[in-house]
């Protein structure tokens, strides 16, 4: 007999961390193009910067729709 039990609470959907993961995905992307448009040598630290701020922005997109990051690993999970 198998006894499972997740350890998660519920999230609730949340339009304001949307909002702000979107935005944060928006401005991470703008910054890569503005750097092209303006003939700039694109250095590490902005793919770096950009990055960081993307992955931000999709942890912000997933708490907003309701998941966790926890329950996509599948951590908390009792066996």
């Amino acid at each position: 007999m198998d006894n499972k039990k997740d350890l998660i609470k519920k999230n609730n959907k949340s339009t304001f961390r949307l909002i702000l993961g979107i935005s944060m995905c928006v401005i991470s992307i703008l910054w890569i193009f503005v750097r092209f448009e303006e003939n700039e040598v694109i250095k590490p630290f902005d793919w770096f910067y950009s990055g960081i701020f993307a992955l931000n922005g999709v942890t912000h997109i997933i708490t907003g729709v309701g998941s966790s990051i926890e329950r996509l690993f599948g951590i908390g999970n009792l066996k």
